[in-house]
């Protein structure tokens, strides 16, 4: 590892530079989980979602929406790794990690890359948010209370009318993905590839849903479905919502 200006930056903060999955990658330092996430290389194989994401013939000059993207350094690597020619949307609902990834996105040549404000949910609109690097969406909150941040709200659905139809919509939204795909049925019928990490039907259920609920619309629509266990376990077929796991879990989903 090799740590750049441990001084503020006219960026605004330290630099930290890292390989991740082979490319070598700058990156601001916001908070401790800058430091704890991506304080250190990450080797090609603790990330089987993106050999296997290679596979799907996601086109070089494609889009890739990246919802839930926190400071951008997956963004970043699905830009890199599946659309070098092409664009990615990142999608982040804590304004200070939006912020982050703007500044991300300049650091390592911002061409294709952009970034949105948002919380990405069932309908527009304004929700709150704890105020922490990794927060989530909190339903009938009081906005006085100092630990939660308004955000705006975005459907898919609304995403994609506005920037088009992606090649891969790729999701992390700490459990609100069941939300999420209520938002997005014009999607779920254009969008020919899709990532996402399952929160378990626990954290899952603090949004009313579950991992099966989130899986069973793309087994309704004819995808072909793979998961597994862990970011860095394989991915295997599917054979049916029944061997779903109630726990946390990676998704792929892939038109056939």
């Amino acid at each position: 590892m090799r740590e750049l200006g441990r001084g503020k930056r006219r960026d605004g903060g330290p630099i930290i530079r890292h390989t991740y999955l082979d490319e070598p990658i700058d990156l601001v330092v916001v908070d401790e989980l800058t430091t704890g996430w991506y304080g250190r290389d990450w080797p090609a194989a603790e990330r089987a979602e993106f050999a296997f994401l290679a596979t799907l013939g996601i086109p070089e000059a494609g889009q890739v929406f990246n919802l839930g993207a926190h400071q951008g350094l997956v963004a970043l690597l699905l830009k890199r790794k599946l659309v070098p020619r092409g664009s990615v949307l990142a999608v982040e609902m804590d304004r200070t990690n939006a912020a982050a990834c703007d500044r991300n996105f300049a650091l390592n040549g911002n061409a294709g890359m952009s970034a949105v404000h948002a919380a990405v949910l069932d309908r527009p609109g304004r929700v709150h948010a704890r105020r922490r690097s990794n927060g989530n969406v909190i339903h009938d909150a009081a906005p006085a209370q100092r630990h939660l941040q308004a955000v705006p709200a975005r459907t898919i659905d609304a995403l994609m009318a506005e920037h088009g139809v992606p090649d891969l919509v790729y999701m992390d939204i700490e459990g609100a993905e069941v939300l999420a795909m209520r938002g997005a049925h014009e999607a779920l019928a254009r969008v020919p590839a899709w990532y996402m990490e399952l929160h378990g039907d626990e954290v899952c259920g603090s949004f009313g849903g579950s991992n099966t609920e989130v899986v069973r619309p793309f087994a309704a629509a004819g995808f072909v479905l793979f998961t597994s266990p862990s970011e860095e376990s394989p991915y295997t077929r599917l054979d049916g919502l029944d061997a779903l796991t109630p726990d946390r879990c990676h998704l792929i989903a892939r038109r056939p």
